[in-house]
């Protein structure tokens, strides 16, 4: 395809769809929520990044962990800056998680995902779609992530 520049940018084509209109990226502050307990995120250790091309947003963030407080159950990133679209078609999505110093025993196959009209990133493992990950996190652990999805029209 083309790349157009008349008064805009325009990418395969100069119809109104295929014009760039929308480009944004900066920083977001990220907490962490359990099903009970606390993980605490260290001073200057929750910023992450976004980058938003239309309605695709990438997140990417890598959240230090200060100390914990008996978690368990579900393993939650909020604040993200944009809330999934209500669809399932790319609304919802899957990324890759890395828990960086877990427990031991931590399960296989870590992932992250947000599902249609969430506004939270939930970390699970993909062997059984088990929510259940905050008893892995301990104080000195890293929750990094990378995921992509789709906001509302």
């Amino acid at each position: 395809g083309d790349l157009v520049v008349n008064g805009g940018v325009f990418l395969g084509g100069t119809a109104a769809a295929n014009e760039l209109d929308d480009y944004e990226e900066g920083t977001w502050d990220a907490t962490v929520a359990c099903g009970s307990g606390t993980i605490s995120i260290a001073a200057n250790g929750n910023t992450c990044k976004y980058t938003k091309i239309g309605r695709s947003v990438l997140l990417s963030g890598s959240l230090n962990v200060s100390s914990v407080s008996s978690p368990s159950g579900d393993l939650l990133i909020n604040g993200m800056p944009f809330p999934s679209g209500s669809g399932e078609g790319g609304e919802r999505a899957t990324g890759a998680f890395c828990l960086y110093n877990p427990t031991d025993g931590l399960p296989p196959g870590l992932i992250c995902q947000i599902f249609g009209g969430y506004a939270s990133i939930r970390v699970e493992s993909s062997q059984a779609g088990d929510r259940g990950q905050s008893n892995h996190v301990q104080g000195g652990s890293e929750l990094r992530f990378t995921i992509n999805y789709q906001i509302g029209s």
